[in-house]
Protein backbone atom coordinates (compact mmCIF):
# COMPACT_ATOMS: atom_id res chain seq x y z
CA UNK A 1 0.00 0.00 0.00
CA UNK A 2 1.62 3.47 -1.07
CA UNK A 3 1.18 6.53 0.93
CA UNK A 4 0.82 10.36 0.50
CA UNK A 5 4.35 11.50 -0.89
CA UNK A 6 4.77 13.62 2.36
CA UNK A 7 3.68 11.71 4.54
CA UNK A 8 6.16 9.01 3.39
CA UNK A 9 8.75 11.74 3.06
CA UNK A 10 8.06 12.15 6.74
CA UNK A 11 8.19 8.99 7.98
CA UNK A 12 11.49 8.53 5.65
CA UNK A 13 13.08 11.31 7.76
CA UNK A 14 11.57 10.10 11.47
CA UNK A 15 13.67 6.65 10.67
CA UNK A 16 16.81 8.79 9.66
CA UNK A 17 16.60 9.98 13.08
CA UNK A 18 15.68 6.93 14.79
CA UNK A 19 16.82 3.03 15.44
CA UNK A 20 14.82 0.02 13.66
CA UNK A 21 14.39 -3.19 14.95
CA UNK A 22 13.83 -6.14 12.49
CA UNK A 23 11.75 -8.79 13.57
CA UNK A 24 14.07 -11.65 14.05
CA UNK A 25 16.51 -9.16 16.28
CA UNK A 26 13.04 -8.45 18.15
CA UNK A 27 11.85 -12.22 18.69
CA UNK A 28 14.27 -13.67 21.23
CA UNK A 29 13.75 -10.43 23.34
CA UNK A 30 10.28 -11.17 23.46
CA UNK A 31 11.10 -14.40 24.63
CA UNK A 32 13.35 -12.36 27.75
CA UNK A 33 10.09 -10.52 28.53
CA UNK A 34 11.64 -7.45 27.28
CA UNK A 35 11.35 -4.87 25.48
CA UNK A 36 8.47 -3.07 26.26
CA UNK A 37 6.33 -3.33 22.78
CA UNK A 38 3.56 -0.43 22.29
CA UNK A 39 1.03 -1.14 19.30
CA UNK A 40 0.45 3.06 18.08
CA UNK A 41 -2.46 2.29 15.91
CA UNK A 42 -5.40 3.25 15.64
CA UNK A 43 -7.74 1.66 18.13
CA UNK A 44 -10.09 -0.06 15.40
CA UNK A 45 -6.78 -1.68 14.34
CA UNK A 46 -5.64 -2.47 17.75
CA UNK A 47 -9.73 -4.36 18.62
CA UNK A 48 -9.15 -6.83 15.53
CA UNK A 49 -6.11 -7.77 15.87
CA UNK A 50 -2.89 -7.19 18.14
CA UNK A 51 0.73 -8.39 19.41
CA UNK A 52 0.17 -10.32 22.13
CA UNK A 53 1.71 -8.60 25.13
CA UNK A 54 1.07 -5.46 23.50
CA UNK A 55 0.22 -2.19 25.42
CA UNK A 56 -2.15 0.16 23.02
CA UNK A 57 -1.04 3.72 23.08
CA UNK A 58 -1.98 5.26 19.86
CA UNK A 59 0.09 7.66 17.72
CA UNK A 60 -1.00 11.20 19.48
CA UNK A 61 -1.81 9.24 22.50
CA UNK A 62 1.58 8.10 23.27
CA UNK A 63 2.74 11.22 24.46
CA UNK A 64 0.92 12.44 27.03
CA UNK A 65 0.71 8.89 28.62
CA UNK A 66 3.97 7.39 28.31
CA UNK A 67 5.47 8.69 31.58
CA UNK A 68 2.98 6.32 33.45
CA UNK A 69 3.44 3.31 31.98
CA UNK A 70 7.91 3.80 31.44
CA UNK A 71 8.37 6.45 33.77
CA UNK A 72 12.44 5.20 33.49
CA UNK A 73 13.92 7.18 30.57
CA UNK A 74 16.14 4.17 30.01
CA UNK A 75 13.52 1.39 29.35
CA UNK A 76 13.43 -0.65 26.41
CA UNK A 77 10.79 -0.04 24.05
CA UNK A 78 9.46 -1.09 20.72
CA UNK A 79 7.09 0.70 18.57
CA UNK A 80 4.75 -0.63 15.57
CA UNK A 81 1.88 0.21 13.76
CA UNK A 82 0.56 -1.62 10.35
CA UNK A 83 4.11 -0.95 8.38
CA UNK A 84 6.84 0.52 10.19
CA UNK A 85 6.02 4.37 9.17
CA UNK A 86 3.83 5.76 12.04
CA UNK A 87 5.81 3.74 14.67
CA UNK A 88 8.95 5.52 13.25
CA UNK A 89 6.74 9.13 13.73
CA UNK A 90 6.33 8.29 17.43
CA UNK A 91 9.56 6.69 18.12
CA UNK A 92 10.93 9.94 16.71
CA UNK A 93 8.78 12.05 19.32
CA UNK A 94 9.59 9.43 22.10
CA UNK A 95 13.30 10.37 21.39
CA UNK A 96 12.16 14.08 21.73
CA UNK A 97 10.83 13.26 25.32
CA UNK A 98 14.24 11.96 26.13
CA UNK A 99 13.59 8.46 26.18
CA UNK A 100 17.23 6.49 25.04
CA UNK A 101 16.37 3.20 24.08
CA UNK A 102 13.07 3.06 21.59
CA UNK A 103 13.02 1.08 18.38
CA UNK A 104 10.46 1.03 15.86
CA UNK A 105 9.85 -3.06 13.99
CA UNK A 106 10.55 -2.71 10.64
CA UNK A 107 7.43 -3.77 8.73
CA UNK A 108 5.36 -3.48 11.73
CA UNK A 109 2.43 -5.72 12.75
CA UNK A 110 2.39 -7.35 9.36
CA UNK A 111 6.31 -8.60 9.64
CA UNK A 112 4.74 -10.04 13.20
CA UNK A 113 2.21 -11.87 11.72
CA UNK A 114 4.39 -12.84 8.85
CA UNK A 115 7.22 -14.68 11.30
CA UNK A 116 3.77 -16.33 13.23
CA UNK A 117 3.85 -14.66 16.40
CA UNK A 118 1.20 -14.85 19.05
CA UNK A 119 -1.40 -12.35 18.03
CA UNK A 120 -4.76 -11.38 20.37
CA UNK A 121 -7.82 -11.18 18.37
CA UNK A 122 -11.13 -9.62 19.75
CA UNK A 123 -12.99 -13.02 18.74
CA UNK A 124 -10.72 -15.12 21.07
CA UNK A 125 -13.14 -15.97 24.17
CA UNK A 126 -10.54 -17.58 26.13
CA UNK A 127 -9.68 -13.90 27.27
CA UNK A 128 -10.68 -12.17 30.47
CA UNK A 129 -10.92 -8.43 30.83
CA UNK A 130 -11.25 -6.16 33.94
CA UNK A 131 -11.56 -2.63 34.18
CA UNK A 132 -10.12 -1.03 37.38
CA UNK A 133 -8.97 2.53 37.98
CA UNK A 134 -5.87 2.60 40.35
CA UNK A 135 -4.35 5.56 42.49
CA UNK A 136 0.19 4.94 42.65
CA UNK A 137 0.77 7.09 45.57
CA UNK A 138 3.96 9.44 45.31
CA UNK A 139 6.35 6.42 46.62
CA UNK A 140 5.69 4.38 43.45
CA UNK A 141 6.08 7.16 40.88
CA UNK A 142 9.42 6.04 40.26
CA UNK A 143 8.18 2.20 40.18
CA UNK A 144 7.38 0.80 36.69
CA UNK A 145 4.15 -0.50 38.10
CA UNK A 146 2.33 -0.44 35.31
CA UNK A 147 4.61 -1.86 32.78
CA UNK A 148 5.32 -4.83 35.46
CA UNK A 149 1.84 -6.08 34.61
CA UNK A 150 2.77 -6.13 30.76
CA UNK A 151 6.63 -7.88 31.39
CA UNK A 152 5.79 -9.79 34.83
CA UNK A 153 1.85 -10.75 34.74
CA UNK A 154 1.34 -11.12 30.50
CA UNK A 155 -1.14 -8.37 30.64
CA UNK A 156 -2.28 -6.32 27.79
CA UNK A 157 -2.74 -3.02 28.58
CA UNK A 158 -4.76 0.21 27.58
CA UNK A 159 -5.03 3.02 29.60
CA UNK A 160 -8.00 4.88 28.89
CA UNK A 161 -7.67 7.82 30.94
CA UNK A 162 -4.30 9.20 33.07
CA UNK A 163 -4.50 12.02 35.53
CA UNK A 164 -1.57 13.71 37.09
CA UNK A 165 -0.59 16.02 39.14
CA UNK A 166 1.35 18.95 37.85
CA UNK A 167 4.46 17.48 40.22
CA UNK A 168 5.54 14.37 38.32
CA UNK A 169 6.51 12.92 41.60
CA UNK A 170 3.10 13.15 43.33
CA UNK A 171 -0.05 10.68 43.12
CA UNK A 172 -1.39 9.40 39.92
CA UNK A 173 -4.94 8.32 38.54
CA UNK A 174 -4.96 6.01 36.00
CA UNK A 175 -7.80 4.07 34.34
CA UNK A 176 -6.60 0.56 32.99
CA UNK A 177 -8.19 -1.75 30.65
CA UNK A 178 -6.58 -5.07 31.40
CA UNK A 179 -6.58 -8.31 28.71
CA UNK A 180 -5.35 -11.88 29.72
CA UNK A 181 -6.75 -14.67 31.37
CA UNK A 182 -8.53 -14.71 34.39
CA UNK A 183 -5.01 -16.05 36.48
CA UNK A 184 -3.16 -13.59 34.95
CA UNK A 185 -5.56 -10.62 36.09
CA UNK A 186 -6.01 -11.96 39.17
CA UNK A 187 -2.51 -12.38 40.09
CA UNK A 188 -1.50 -8.71 38.93
CA UNK A 189 -4.57 -7.66 41.22
CA UNK A 190 -2.83 -9.48 44.26
CA UNK A 191 0.67 -7.98 43.06
CA UNK A 192 -0.96 -4.38 43.32
CA UNK A 193 -2.75 -5.08 46.33
CA UNK A 194 0.36 -6.14 48.09
CA UNK A 195 2.01 -2.95 47.21
CA UNK A 196 -1.06 -1.03 49.23
CA UNK A 197 -2.24 0.35 45.99
CA UNK A 198 -6.12 1.69 45.99
CA UNK A 199 -7.90 -0.04 43.74
CA UNK A 200 -11.58 0.59 42.51
CA UNK A 201 -12.88 -1.92 39.99
CA UNK A 202 -15.51 -0.71 37.00
CA UNK A 203 -18.91 -2.05 39.00
CA UNK A 204 -17.41 0.11 42.12
CA UNK A 205 -16.22 3.32 40.45
CA UNK A 206 -18.15 4.28 37.62
CA UNK A 207 -17.77 8.03 37.90
CA UNK A 208 -16.30 9.61 34.46
CA UNK A 209 -12.96 11.98 34.37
Amino acid sequence: MSHPEKFQNLADSAKAQITEITIEELTPLISEGQPLLIDVREESEWNLSHAAGATHLSRGVIELKIEAIAPALDTPIVCYCGGGNRSALVAENLQKMGYTNVKSLIGGFKAWQKADLPVTNSQDQREARASITLRIAEEYRQEPVISRLVSEYGLTINISAAILGENTNSDGWFKLDLVGSQAQIQSALVYLNDLGLEIWSKENHDEGW
